[in-house]
């Protein structure tokens, strides 16, 4: 799994960074995620703790991220996240929509930050009811998305917590 700094950052704000670490086994970031993350010292705590426990920090090569981001018309961040998911054929969680747009052109399997909440779900590391409190607790922290994407999430989680009910 290789996460970018927009999926990251909504996690920090609301101190569950660990659900990464509890939904997947391996993590990893670019050097580029790290630095730009690094620049906000609300979230250098918690985040610093997990770079040390569990998120692989991976120095890239500049040569092929920068051609990676003019062919893509990426940022040399983002095109660092893309080619360590090359790299590592990983999974990109990312909330960057020309991020995960570049990741689909090149065949790398992509989640969008709120689908977390339905993998860790799935995996039973969240209950449909926490799940509901996370996603809240992102919007009320500045996560953003349309009304019509929040309510079709909500009631997809809404219908595990009822099918959790009637097993």
């Amino acid at each position: 799994m290789v996460l970018d700094s927009s999926a990251l950052i909504p996690f920090i704000r609301i101190g569950k960074l660990d659900l990464f670490k509890d939904t997947w086994a391996n993590a990893c970031i670019p050097q580029g995620v790290y630095d730009e993350i690094m620049q906000s010292p609300r979230s250098t705590g918690p985040f610093l703790n997990a770079c040390r426990q569990w998120i692989a920090v991976k120095k890239m090569d500049q040569k092929k991220v920068g051609q990676l981001a003019e062919y893509n018309g990426l940022t040399p961040v983002d095109a660092e996240v893309l080619q360590l998911c090359l790299d590592e054929n990983a999974t990109m969680v990312s909330g960057d929509r020309a991020l995960m747009q570049a990741a689909i052109a090149c065949s790398v399997p992509v989640l969008w930050t709120a689908d977390v909440l339905m993998v860790a779900i799935g995996k039973k590391v969240l209950t449909p009811r926490q799940g509901l409190e996370t996603l809240d607790e992102l919007l009320s922290a500045g996560f953003h998305m349309r009304a019509e994407v929040y309510a079709a999430l909500r009631n997809a989680i809404e219908r595990l917590e009822i099918d959790s009910r009637n097993k």
